[in-house]
């Protein structure tokens, strides 16, 4: 205990500070978006700490992810000047090289043992109950804005809808995993605050992100048959959240607005698979024909084209295409694998939440290259890592102390 107490306080900790900070950061920079940019600061800040301490665990690291950045920001220079779009471009390489810079920081940090990996977790549990206050507690005083079209939904003071739905889906699939380690009435209760949260934003992608958790925890369940405990749990929850429903007619009214919306949504798209995408998909011929004819093949027109008209097609790793070009989509793309490789078939919940988070960027975008969302993308990939190697010790049959929730059992990335 004491040597981890001296690994948590120290100049490393500052990561978590504003890691701690971000939710508060982002909901004052939504409720003053266009008047203080407190979000661009606090992001930018964030970037240049974490460069700081990433070459004092690596220089060689921090070389190539420095040598990279620079290659990408003199890159949307040349492709983003003639449409006069320079400085978007640039904030928004940041803000693609930020997550990037995040892992790579603290999964160096946790194998040289200048953090602790339980600092991932305490994050992500802190997390769980401060997002939904941020949106409960504004909802609940009549304050925030709507997640669609100035009624439709809640997203407390945050500002953009799908940074928000992203966030909280990613919590929620965290505590499905936790709920898996450490079956108590608590962890159901935080689940079930984050999946109330999640439902009230109103999207798609957050819907399904449930589903999701549902159909993994029950397959846990089915291979560990623990099913009186379970049942009682669930049963407790399920008839909390059916009393809720019934005694609140506003949360009733929210949801038919909602599903009214969804309805209205199915009318207009051609499709199924066009209505499950918001017509995203009708955006691609236009995108690639400009894409391919107009010569920007190779290094894309640069992240803030669509100041200059280009199409924002609003599916992450397409956009980055459209505005990176090949070369930079494959750099990226090949960066996030080898993050990623180490934790396909070594567990189930960290291959589940790695792959649904791409998925998610995929769909519904705004993750890859967008603040917050990208600062939760970048713990999801860490935190998996980090479950996936604990499942392989367990799975090597080495002893270690297991504490109900994974939590103590750390290892080298």
């Amino acid at each position: 205990m004491k040597d981890r107490t001296k690994s948590f306080f120290n100049i490393y900790s500052l990561i978590f500070v504003f890691l701690y900070l971000m939710p508060f950061v982002d909901s004052l920079s939504g409720a003053f978006h266009d008047k203080y940019p407190i979000g661009q600061v606090y992001r930018l800040l964030f970037f240049i700490l974490t460069l700081c301490l990433l070459i004092c665990v690596s220089s060689r690291v921090f070389g190539l992810i420095v040598s990279s950045f620079c290659i990408f920001v003199m890159l949307q220079i040349i492709v983003s000047f003639s449409g006069g779009y320079v400085i978007k471009s640039i904030q928004d390489t940041i803000k693609l090289f930020t997550p990037i810079v995040l892992i790579s920081l603290l999964q160096i940090s946790i194998k040289k043992k200048k953090i602790h990996c339980d600092s991932i977790f305490v994050l992500l549990d802190f997390w769980s109950f401060v997002y939904p206050l941020l949106i409960l507690i504004p909802y609940a005083l009549g304050l925030g804005g709507a997640a669609y079209d100035g009624s439709v939904g809640i997203k407390g003071f945050f500002y953009a809808t799908n940074e928000i739905s992203f966030i909280m889906s990613s919590l929620v699939l965290y505590r499905f995993y936790v709920l898996t380690n450490k079956l108590t009435i608590t962890s159901i209760i935080i689940l079930g605050i984050d999946a109330l949260c999640l439902l009230m934003i109103g999207t798609k992608t957050g819907y399904a992100t449930i589903a999701v958790g549902v159909f993994v925890l029950l397959w846990n369940i089915l291979k560990e048959r623990n099913y009186r405990k379970i049942y009682k749990n669930f049963l407790f929850v399920s008839v909390s959240l059916i009393l809720i429903f019934i005694i609140s007619k506003r949360l009733l009214v929210l949801f038919s607005s909602i599903f009214e919306r969804w309805s209205y949504q199915r009318y207009l798209s051609n499709s199924t698979l066009d209505f499950l995408f918001s017509m995203r998909l009708r955006r691609l011929s236009e995108a690639f024909r400009s894409f391919f004819y107009d010569y920007y093949f190779l290094f894309g027109w640069g992240f803030g084209g669509e100041l200059a008209g280009k199409i924002n097609v609003e599916m992450d790793f397409i956009d980055l295409l459209l505005r990176t070009g090949a070369l930079g989509f494959c750099f990226v793309f090949l960066l996030y694998f080898f993050y990623v490789k180490k934790v396909f078939g070594r567990s189930l919940w960290g291959t589940i939440i790695v792959m649904w988070s791409f998925a998610l960027s995929f769909g519904a975008g705004h993750v890859l290259f967008y603040g917050q969302s990208g600062m939760m993308l970048a713990i999801n990939i860490v935190y998996s890592i980090v479950i996936a190697e604990q499942s392989q010790i367990l799975k090597n049959k080495k002893k270690h102390v297991y504490d109900g929730s994974n939590k103590s059992i750390c290892c080298d990335l």
